[in-house]
């Protein structure tokens, strides 16, 4: 029986099969951008993903010198990965949500002072 090797020609894709694929990769880029700034435009989605970001510890240390260093930084990448959509969908958008998540965290320490 003869076995070809994987990193044969035939196991590629068709250079048109190829394309096609990366445009509608493309395409979906596209339009989860367009989605990330309608969501950030409207004040409910607005405020849920502020509520997740309030809580990925952005400007936090995570590093607890235990286990659940692994927990905060998976909540934390949560957050970044969240910043790093509205950036490519505009840096306007980002500044916005960073601002008011800034605002929200500084409100709620001081509420806590009190």
């Amino acid at each position: 029986m003869k076995h070809e090797s994987p990193f044969a020609t035939n196991y590629l894709p068709e250079s048109a099969e190829f394309d096609r694929i990366q445009e509608l990769q493309e395409q979906e880029l596209t339009q989860l951008m367009v989605d990330v700034e309608a969501a950030i435009k409207m004040p409910q989605c607005k405020r849920v993903l502020l509520h997740i970001l309030s809580r990925c510890h952005l400007y936090q240390n995570s590093m607890t010198g235990n286990s659940q260093t692994f927990f905060l930084e998976g909540e934390r990448q949560v957050g970044l990965h969240i910043l790093a959509m509205a950036t490519m969908a505009g840096p306007e958008l980002a500044a916005e949500l960073i601002t008011a998540n800034l605002q929200g965290h500084a409100r709620r320490a001081e509420e806590g002072k009190k």
